[in-house]
């Protein structure tokens, strides 16, 4: 059960839609050229360290951590494409949803149909 008291309302998290990879994180590229590229984009961009990359070709948005050198690899890896990148919010250390101790993130999406009023 969620309470008021410990519950921090997010607000809006911040979006950016940028190609999936700079033009030094091609394949050709080692990994810690595709590394420093990535990096170079986050500064650039000012992106936060949690985000989630909405690529076309996914299923779903992924889960990047900057500090992961295995999720920024993943990320280097995508198939170029504009991607739309969201801020994790509530970041990790901030998430109210707990099972068994350990704090887990989840989405709710939902889907709206409008119609006009009957005259």
């Amino acid at each position: 059960m969620v309470s008021a008291a410990n519950h921090r309302a997010a607000g809006v998290a911040a979006r950016w839609a940028r190609p999936s990879r700079p033009a030094a994180a091609q394949r050709g590229a080692d990994a810690f050229d595709r590394w420093l590229a990535i990096h170079r984009l986050r500064r650039e961009r000012s992106l936060p360290r949690h985000v989630f990359v909405d690529h076309p070709a996914g299923p779903r948005p992924c889960y990047v951590d900057f500090c992961d050198p295995f999720a920024v690899e993943e990320l280097a890896r995508q198939e170029p494409a504009e991607v739309l990148i969201t801020e994790m919010l509530p970041a990790p250390g901030q998430l109210w949803w707990r099972v068994d101790g350990r704090e887990q993130c989840a989405e709710l999406r939902l889907g709206c149909v409008v119609r006009s009023a009957a005259r």
